[in-house]
């Protein structure tokens, strides 16, 4: 197989002025980028995090200290594990203590070669912060937010089991999650391929949660149970239960009832009537009434959180096709909500992506 090459932009998003064009091979290490680019801006040595933007790997990794979680060590991660694609993935690297981080975006892509400088010229202009409708910019409730305790023990186990997941079978070699996953169309894909089938923002982590939590192999466990009897050990009784927790979620499908200011909504169970509408923590004021998502909740610091990769029923007709093929779905299998919802998770990225695919054919006059 002939080997891609990209080209990488990297400058210091303060205190700098210059960016450096780098060629990157398809097998070039992560470290290897970061050396070079920290090298040639100036940047200076020690223990440095990266934090990818773009899913899945949407997870903060210590990098560079050596032997502190770092699985896999950084100088042997190939790029490609991080599945970028040409102006759609970007890197931001930080040094020890350096307030200038270092971004790296993938500009686009080139004949393979050697990691080396291409050339020189001047940063980018700051992009400034998006803004909504009302010109407030956007994500200053995110900016002071304080994480508890049990809120940063999640964000720890589960930025550690996608690094352990990278070794394991589903992951590795994920044909037959793939095929379980999206059907037919996904037989044979690897992950990479497979990503632009992916219906919706967050389907590709809902993917790469489904995968770890849910999926197990014929005859084996899931790649969440064997690394909680693996690691479990590791953590004090607080985070052991938040992995339990983790573990055992599962995806439900719900509908908002009520959105306040401070993210703080209430959801229903259209699916499981009998069940009372609870108090969720949604991330988001601007989530209109009636929206129905398949979300996977976490009870974390006294509250009820959604999990990162949701999948929106937004219009009614994702919604009746949600409501049939679901029934439907678990009538087949005999089992109650709680257990066909933790086995056949997948099913909701299936009805998303034909109620997305008929809104579309719809929308060019085909159906």
């Amino acid at each position: 197989m002939v080997e891609r090459g990209f080209e990488v932009v990297a400058w210091r998003e303060e205190g700098g002025t210059e960016c450096v064009r780098l060629a990157v091979p398809e097998t070039a290490t992560l470290a290897s980028v970061h050396e070079l680019a920290a090298r040639e801006l100036q940047v200076p040595k020690g223990p440095w995090s990266c934090f990818v933007s773009g899913l899945p790997w949407d997870e903060r990794c210590e990098f560079g200290a050596r032997g502190v979680d770092a699985p896999n060590s950084a100088e042997r991660t190939p790029v490609a594990k991080l599945a970028w694609r040409p102006g759609s993935q970007s890197l931001a690297l930080r040094h020890a203590d350096d307030p200038a981080p270092v971004r790296l975006v993938v500009a686009r892509e080139i004949e393979p070669g050697e990691l080396r400088v291409l050339d020189r010229g001047p940063s980018p202009e700051p992009q400034p912060a998006p803004q909504d409708d009302a010109g407030a910019e956007l994500g200053d409730e995110d900016d002071e937010h304080e994480p508890g305790e049990e809120e940063q023990a999640l964000g720890q186990w589960l930025a550690r089991m996608v690094r352990f997941a990278e070794n394991e079978p589903e992951l590795k070699a994920p044909a037959m999650a793939l095929a379980t996953f999206g059907g037919d169309e996904f037989r044979g894909l690897s992950l990479p391929e497979a990503l632009p089938l992916f219906t919706g923002d967050d389907s590709e982590m809902h993917f790469l949660l489904w995968a770890m939590l849910d999926f197990a192999r014929p005859g084996e466990e899931t790649v969440a149970m064997r690394y909680s009897k693996r690691w479990r050990s590791k953590g004090d009784a607080l985070e052991r239960a938040v992995l339990d927790r983790l573990v055992d979620s599962r995806l439900e499908l719900i509908e908002i009832v009520e959105c306040g200011r401070d993210g703080l909504g209430t959801v229903r169970w259209p699916l499981e009537p009998h069940r009372r509408a609870q108090q969720v923590q949604l991330g988001s004021d601007a989530l209109p009434r009636g929206l129905w998502a398949a979300a996977r909740l976490i009870a974390l610091d006294d509250e009820v959180q959604l999990l990162p990769g949701v999948l929106d029923f937004p219009t009614r007709e994702a919604r009746e096709l949600a409501d049939e093929r679901l029934r439907a779905a678990r009538a087949r299998s005999g089992l109650e909500w709680a257990l066909f919802t933790k086995r056949d998770g997948h099913v909701f990225h299936r009805v998303a992506r034909e109620a997305a695919l008929s809104a579309a054919l719809a929308r060019i006059g085909v159906v």
